[in-house]
């Protein structure tokens, strides 16, 4: 069996891309499905190959990788092959995109009311029940004192009347004398003693004059 001369092919190949899958499409015209080989590597890979009889010993053939995209769904790809054009399928991971969560808005001053603006209405609202309250009125005993602070003297008693009356005079003046009294002793006292140092002081001076006139 003669050796075979292979003629290397260059097809064009062109990407489809689409919103659910990647197609890889490629110009293959003379050559049959079962001279082509579609395969996988495991690090994401798609190896494209085949070949086919040109004259007697002479083979045309091709080999071409391609980088799978990224998040494609390796278990689901295939490939089918019409009219001299390879089409290889290549479908999207599914991802399940959440709905945008849904902000309740904030809360109005009626439904809710900051912490500050409650303790400045409580405080409000206290003041003005003290205020509200009746204020204590004084007691008797209170009304009867001063602002200076000394209490006021309480009504003066009624005036004795008859006996009493001059039994109390009286009394008072009786109360008095012994002061009187003593006053007037001391003031005798001193009037006689003062007459004495006078009285002293004339006769030494009258009895000092004779002895010089004997001289």
């Amino acid at each position: 069996m003669a050796n075979r001369t292979y003629e290397e092919l260059q097809p064009q190949s062109d990407w489809v891309r689409e919103s659910g899958s990647n197609t890889l499409i490629i110009d293959l015209q003379g050559f049959k499905k079962e001279q082509l080989k579609v395969q996988l590597d495991n690090i994401g890979n798609l190896k494209i190959s085949g070949e086919r009889p040109v004259t007697d010993n002479r083979w045309a053939r091709f080999r071409k990788d391609f980088r799978i995209p990224e998040n494609s769904n390796l278990n689901e790809i295939r490939a089918k092959f019409e009219k001299g054009t390879l089409y290889v399928i290549i479908p999207k991971t599914i991802t399940q995109t959440l709905p945008p969560l849904q902000r309740s808005p904030p809360p109005t001053p009626t439904q809710q009311k900051p912490a500050q603006q409650e303790e400045t209405e409580k405080k409000t609202n206290e003041e003005r029940e003290q205020e509200q309250k009746p204020k204590p009125q004084p007691s008797p005993e209170a009304a009867r004192k001063v602002p200076s602070g000394k209490e006021e003297m309480g009504p003066m008693p009624p005036p004795p009347s008859g006996k009493a009356a001059k039994g109390g005079v009286m009394q008072g003046l009786m109360r008095k004398k012994p002061n009187q009294l003593l006053v007037n002793v001391l003031v005798s006292f001193a009037v006689v003693v003062g007459i004495g140092i006078y009285a002293a002081y004339k006769f030494k001076a009258a009895t000092g004059t004779g002895e010089r006139n004997q001289d």
